[in-house]
């Protein structure tokens, strides 16, 4: 994506606030025509099933890159088929209780990657400042009682 001038604008205003001067100054020498951004987006569908298709992974829901989970969703969604599979009556039941499952898990999912994202770098900590106790505390604010992968009360 070509920035335009107020992005660049933009860009060298966050440099001068919020970056160490080493890299602040490694950066500002980079020539508006160099530098790009990647837009962040959330992709969440409203059902993994749908006539003879079934979504696995990302193709369900993207969520944003401070989860981590594309390859945790794409096994977590084979386990839960395996699982449900077992106890399926037949295939409908089987694939009506993985579209229930897999779509709340992915919503849940999409949500703590946006808390994660205004918690980190919306609204940015002070890292060098914060106790191990600080840092537990943020965690505990992004999860809001949800579970990610090994993190959650019950995990």
């Amino acid at each position: 994506m070509v920035l335009t001038v107020a992005a660049f604008a933009e860009f060298q205003k966050l440099l001068n606030d919020h970056f160490p001067p080493a890299i602040r100054d490694l950066l500002a020498h980079t020539r508006h025509e160099d530098v790009s951004i990647q837009p962040i987006y959330d992709s969440i569908v409203e059902t993994y099933v749908s006539d003879r298709t079934l979504l696995i992974g990302d193709a369900g829901t993207m969520t944003r890159p401070h989860t981590a989970s594309g390859a945790t969703k794409a096994l977590e969604d084979a386990l839960a088929l395996e699982m449900l599979a077992a106890t399926a009556a037949d295939l409908p039941d089987l694939l009506k209780s993985y579209d229930a499952q897999r779509c709340g898990q992915a919503k849940t999912l999409s949500q703590i990657g946006r808390r994660i994202g205004q918690m980190q770098v919306v609204e940015t900590p002070n890292w060098g400042h914060m106790s191990p106790k600080d840092f537990e505390n943020l965690h505990s604010v992004i999860l809001s009682g949800d579970k990610l992968y090994l993190y959650g009360e019950d995990v």
